[in-house]
């Protein structure tokens, strides 16, 4: 029972999403900050230990009613038949009078309080997605009028594909899911279930706030890059890593001397280009002693690659690797275990005041949010670099940018032409801009196609 309130309070204090890796391979999967209505707690922490998104709906009856399923979505949960448990269980909050209905059915209930928009598809939109007509402003050229609403289109038509994925459904009634040792542990053949599926849409959410804060006027330099007025100054350079060719040092230079917007682009694969990452995080880290660096990339892997080059460098007291919460512990090399905090079976995210200790933050995009959540402010820090950003959407970059960046951060970007997002499964979204990478279209603006040293380098394997 213990370890069933560690995860509880992970749930009850964490904004936090599934491992990238996961949702690409799936669907948008995020936790919102739920409190959960009732005393049935083993049931809920065999359903936390199962992985399962905790949008509750499960009931109970006395009655033992057959077995039913439906399907909206990737998650999964349920509710055993069986009396409940003892007294002497913890209760969260005792269950409202009027959640018991006259079968003696006794339901689970989160409550989102002061929860953020959920941003639910306008009908108008809605009504031309379901006709496969493409929205009007997904026609028009994108500009920094239309940038919010031809985001928030794409992202509509992307919510609006989503269906969930059933692994196997046997003989129409019988579907197969998956639990852990401690839900087996007090099931008996004549438990009868209820399964619902239900879609989490945090990550998504997530996409659209970080769109929306991208509007801003004061951002826009972010958005449409132009030749900015004076980016560059001055940097100390220690000696530069001997194993670097002259292209990758002039590149780690034109990186030191960036100060503020617009972006500086390194275009190469993530073998080549994470050494260029990795020796300008260290140049900045030992010239600079006020810097605060972030580094993200979509996908954990890469994080954990990073993290382990830059702990040869760098104290691992000025390191911390950002985690979603419910990230299998098995994935984490032990190596990187050591750099994130563990509250119970989640990761945790430090307080504001322990995380403007940093030096050095890793995380991936999504994962970013946390550090949104606990107060880090626009401006904290002094460089961020965005890795692989060919490989995720722009909305997901902009998560990291949007929440993090201002005018006074310097922001290095590294991607490849030819490595795309997997993830986008809407025809609409996928041939309309959602497959082109933040990374990608700056490379084809203005400022960038004439390969200007200044503000690109393109690296050779």
């Amino acid at each position: 029972m213990p370890q069933f309130l560690d995860i509880l309070r992970c749930i009850l204090c964490c904004n936090d999403e599934d491992d990238e890796e996961t949702r690409n391979r799936n669907t948008y999967c995020e936790l919102d900050r739920p409190v959960i209505t009732q005393s049935h707690a083993q049931t809920d922490y065999d359903t936390f230990r199962s992985r399962f998104p905790p949008t509750y709906h499960c009931s109970t009856s006395s009655k033992s009613p057959p077995p039913t399923s439906s399907s909206t979505s990737s998650g999964t949960h349920s509710s055993s038949s069986k009396p409940p448990p003892p007294t002497n269980k913890p209760t969260l909050t005792k269950a409202s009078p009027n959640l018991t209905n006259q079968q003696t059915k006794t339901n689970y209930v989160r409550v989102d309080k002061g929860a953020s928009p959920i941003y639910v598809i306008p009908e108008d939109i809605k009504s031309l997605i379901e006709k496969d007509i493409v929205p009007g402003v997904l026609r028009k050229p994108l500009s920094a009028s239309t940038y919010k609403d031809y985001f928030e289109a794409l992202l509509y038509a992307e919510d609006y594909y989503h269906e969930g994925i059933i692994y196997r459904v046997v003989k129409s009634n019988l579907v197969l899911v998956e639990f852990g040792e401690d839900f087996h542990s007090q099931h008996y053949s004549a438990c009868k279930y209820t399964v619902k599926f239900s879609f989490n849409r945090v990550c998504l959410k997530r996409a659209h706030q970080a769109i929306a804060a991208s509007s801003d006027p004061l951002f826009l330099n972010f958005l449409f890059p132009d030749v900015p007025r004076n980016s560059l100054t001055a940097f100390q350079v220690l000696p530069i890593n001997h194993k670097l060719d002259a292209e990758k040092v002039s590149a780690v230079r034109q990186i030191l001397g960036l100060k503020s917007p617009p972006p500086y682009l390194v275009e190469g694969s993530p073998s080549v280009t994470g050494m260029v990452v990795k020796e300008a995080v260290v140049q900045i880290y030992r010239s600079s002693p006020s810097c605060r660096i972030l580094i993200c990339a979509p996908i954990n892997r890469t994080c954990d690659v990073l993290m382990r080059g830059l702990k040869k460098e760098i104290p691992e007291s000025e390191l911390f690797r950002a985690n979603a919460a419910f990230r299998e512990l098995d994935e984490v090399p032990p190596d990187i275990l050591t750099s994130c905090p563990l509250k119970g079976e989640c990761f945790s995210c430090p307080s504001l005041q322990e995380l403007q200790k940093f030096k050095v933050i890793l995380s991936t995009f999504m994962s970013s949010f946390r550090l949104h959540n606990e107060g880090i402010m626009a401006g904290h820090f002094s460089h961020i670099f965005l890795v692989d950003a060919s490989s995720a959407t722009e909305p997901e970059t902009m998560v990291v940018l949007a929440n993090l960046a201002n005018e006074k951060t310097a922001v290095v970007i590294t991607g490849a032409p030819w490595r795309h997002s997997s993830w986008v499964r809407s025809k609409i979204a996928r041939e309309n801009g959602l497959m082109t990478s933040y990374f990608e279209r700056l490379c084809e603006s203005k400022l960038y196609e004439s390969l200007n040293p200044k503000f690109i380098t393109r690296l050779q394997d």
